[in-house]
């Protein structure tokens, strides 16, 4: 069900990012990730991107499509989750889409 406001929103997107910094430990263990990067690094750049994509939302819209906006936003985020579960990505793949996480080349 759609979010009935932009708290309700918010709070979804801090459950996200809880959900998503408990799986970081096996996607480390799985992608063998601990020879590029730290789980703390992964989980700054985590949440330097769920808090910018909420920014971005925040500037480009009033504030009555902020929860709807949120919402999707978040939606997106969990089918990515769901295919990093679900092995659809290989190692080279979430280097290249974020290599941000990875620190400088």
């Amino acid at each position: 069900r759609p979010s009935v406001d932009a708290d309700e929103a918010l709070d979804r997107g801090r459950r996200f990012y809880r959900d998503c910094c408990r799986e970081i430990p096996w996607v480390m263990e799985n992608y063998a990730l601990e020879e590029v990067t730290t789980t703390a690094e992964i989980r700054a750049a985590l949440k330097a991107m769920i808090r910018e994509r909420g920014e971005e939302i925040k500037q480009r819209l009033p504030m009555s499509e902020w929860a709807g906006a949120l919402d999707q936003a978040l939606m997106r985020g969990r089918e990515e989750l769901i295919a990093l579960e679900a092995h659809h990505y290989n190692r080279h793949h979430k280097s290249a889409r974020n290599n941000h996480c990875m620190g400088p080349a």
